[in-house]
């Protein structure tokens, strides 16, 4: 298949939505520094991401995985290449259907400024998805590994922490709701979880960030193995 790509009239228009002050302004400041960029607005809510998108829609969003909720739709975005940045190294979008990579803020600033070049010079229409699998961008979308857990485990448990239920999850997934609640199961009894509140606050916390190594220190190790005494 060939590639399809456009043609520019003009800089690259960016819409940055982010909830902080500071990382609106370090990514402000390092978009200015890529020839051909502009940053067309900021936006630092949700309400006023949606407003935006519908008055005028940029070439490029960069935005926190938080303020693309249900009530942005994959329709929106149509046309639009997308970089979701989070102070969360496990954040990821829940799905890759209008994203077209990640970065932490964590991330080293060679990094970030690498992730804002490829999505800025990018020429691929956006929709042509399979001309995007060998973009480096795309290899960041993949979900941050959880210790123990396999990689279906993993999607699951990325998908509860952005609370979605097994009927939500399997339709992301194209799995069968008695299929999500037995990794759901496998998920609670490999990080030693005793029910499904604990399972979701768990998956919540990891979503944020936060360590959750320790969070049930008496969990029981993988495989039966007994853990070392303290």
């Amino acid at each position: 298949m060939a590639t399809a790509t456009f043609r520019r009239t003009g800089p690259v228009r960016i819409r940055l939505a982010l909830p902080g002050l500071l990382a609106m302004l370090g990514l402000r400041q390092l978009i200015e520094r890529i020839p051909g960029a502009e940053v067309a607005s900021t936006v630092s809510t949700r309400d006023a991401l949606l407003r935006a998108l519908r008055e005028q829609r940029p070439d490029v969003l960069v935005a926190d995985p938080g303020l693309l909720a249900e009530e942005v739709s994959p329709g929106m975005l149509v046309g639009i290449r997308v970089l979701h940045i989070s102070p969360h190294p496990h954040a990821r979008p829940a799905t890759r259907n209008h994203a077209c990579g990640f970065v932490s803020e964590r991330s080293e600033l060679e990094r970030v400024c690498e992730a804002l070049e490829i999505i800025t010079g990018c020429t691929v229409a956006h929709g042509q998805r399979g001309d995007c699998v060998s973009c480096p961008l795309s290899k960041s979308l993949k979900p941050a590994p959880l210790p123990v857990l396999t990689r279906r485990e993993s999607e699951v448990f990325a998908l509860i922490s952005r609370g979605k239920g097994p009927t939500a999850i399997g339709q992301e997934l194209g799995l069968s709701i008695k299929t999500i609640e037995t990794h759901r199961e496998n998920i609670k009894r490999k990080l030693g979880l005793s029910c499904s509140m604990d399972l979701v606050d768990l998956a919540r916390r990891w979503s944020r960030g936060e360590s959750i190594d320790d969070a049930f220190p008496a969990r029981p190790a993988p495989n039966g193995v007994r853990r070392p005494p303290a």
